[in-house]
């Protein structure tokens, strides 16, 4: 959704710079822009909290220079 907006942002400039655009084509394009940027911010709440969630569930990560041995003792 971010790459929407910043599609629908483009177009709008397109049409504000072209001078041949409606007043009332702007405004649609206006509040399609604020709907595209609402839902982009919706969307990133929505990923912090699954984020979050994730967090407290996962299991813990070792640290990355761990590293890690078989049964036999054969590093992996």
């Amino acid at each position: 959704s971010e790459a929407t907006e910043a599609r629908i942002t483009i177009e709008l400039e397109k049409f504000e710079n072209s001078g041949t655009a409606s007043p009332e084509t702007l405004k649609e394009y206006e509040g399609y822009l604020a709907r595209a940027h609402e839902m982009v911010v919706e969307n990133r709440k929505i990923v912090k909290e699954m984020e979050a969630a994730y967090a407290k569930l996962a299991p813990p990560r070792p640290p990355a220079n761990a590293s890690t041995t078989t049964e036999k003792g054969d590093m992996t």
